[in-house]
């Protein structure tokens, strides 16, 4: 058995997509599952071949040439894919844009199963971002064909329902978080010290990438209201597009001193150490890693009402919930986990014990290895039915 996992964006782009198909990549590999990592090669300046994490990445040419670039690398894909078809029997893509569909259709093709997972919902998501494109129904029709869609939340499932994707093909499984890594250690002091931050004080940290569905300039504006007594800190930590625009809202409202922007090549997990809160503040969202890295660290979270955060967040339980751009309501809940330290430590102890429960990557690799045993067998068996049917 082999899984073959083709991405249209891979590193050196970072982000949940990325961070997740590496994790579980690796973690077959150690399984003694053969795994490699397709992806496009948009720089020259990067290998066409590379390990990363112990995991080989090929990347195919895709030059930046609007369509051309697309369809170089889709004809680039389909050799490949038929050169090496002897070494791999599951092909699993992510998302739904150019790459993703034909990955499908040449999984069909060469008679591969395919898997499919689909990571965010709402206005931004993979289904309903399509809405009034003329590319849509092709789209949407080939990623119809894939054998299993992986889906992240119940949001997602709905949609796809929605948009007549059969039921029987759906299978809902989370992200995984490695437990060994994202936990308390405690040692704020130390750390604090080595990244230099005052131990004084309390921390309210984001970390993800720094993009206009992301709802920061939400988050800024209600930071920017809250108690200036509180001697608080927020830690924005990520890169993106938006960053510029971020740091002049900060400056608009006259907290530049009080909010830090930290480039994501640093140490996420130590920012997670010192931090007293953690708060996602999307317009809409899939399952977040940021989310379920900061619950494995003990933080008490805070997210708005979206995607796969009403899955994880029992609100008032294991995390609180706000409606979506409502700065009243953010910074009521932020005032109360600070001012109140025993329900900041029963939220943080019981979102810890939810991933643990639910979302341990051990757990999680586990439940895709038996989905590949199933497709693997049922693919070789289909195989072997044609090979009887071609020499009877």
């Amino acid at each position: 058995m082999g899984i073959l996992f083709v991405y249209r964006h891979f590193y050196p782009f970072v982000g949940g997509t990325e961070k997740q198909g590496l994790a579980l990549a690796s973690s077959l590999l150690k399984r003694g599952i053969f795994a490699r990592v397709i992806t496009s090669r948009f720089e020259r300046s990067w290998p066409k071949r590379e390990n990363i994490g112990g995991v080989e990445v090929i990347r195919l040419p895709n030059p930046k040439i609007k369509y051309l670039g697309a369809c170089i690398f889709i004809f680039s894909l389909a050799w490949y894919l038929f050169r090496i078809r002897n070494s791999f029997s599951i092909i699993q893509t992510e998302q739904i844009n150019y790459v993703n569909p034909f990955s499908i259709l040449i999984g069909v093709i060469l008679g591969k199963p395919t898997v499919l997972k689909l990571a965010s919902s709402g206005t931004g998501g993979d289904i309903k971002k399509w809405d009034g494109n003329p590319v849509k129904r092709m789209f949407i029709g080939l990623a119809k064909k894939a054998t299993v869609i992986v889906a992240l939340s119940d949001h997602i499932i709905n949609e796809l329902r929605d948009a007549g994707f059969l039921p029987g093909k759906i299978r809902r499984i989370g992200n995984g978080v490695d437990l060994s890594v994202y936990r308390k250690v405690g040692r704020k002091g130390e750390i604090c010290k080595k990244l230099g931050l005052r131990l004084e004080g309390k921390n309210i940290i984001y970390t993800g990438r720094l993009s206009p569905e992301k709802g920061l300039d939400f988050l800024i504006r209600a930071f920017s209201r809250l108690d200036k007594t509180m001697s608080l800190k927020l830690l924005i930590v990520g890169e993106g597009r938006e960053e510029k625009k971020l740091k002049s809202l900060a400056k608009q409202l006259e907290v530049t001193d009080s909010v830090i922007f930290v480039n994501s090549g640093y140490d996420i997990n130590e920012y997670l150490q010192v931090s007293d809160l953690f708060i996602l503040p999307s317009y809409h969202e899939g399952l977040s890693n940021s989310l379920l890295e900061a619950m494995a660290c003990g933080l008490p979270v805070i997210s708005t009402r979206v995607g796969g955060s009403i899955d994880v967040i029992e609100d008032g339980i294991n995390g609180l919930l706000v409606d979506v751009g409502n700065e009243e309501q953010l910074i009521y809940v932020i005032s109360s986990v600070l001012n109140d330290t025993s329900m900041a430590v029963r939220l943080g102890e019981n979102a810890r014990k939810t991933v643990v429960e639910r979302y341990n990557l051990d757990k999680i690799v586990e439940t895709y290895v038996k989905l590949y045993s199933e497709l693997d067998r049922a693919g070789n068996s289909l195989l072997q039915d044609a090979d009887e049917r071609r020499f009877s």
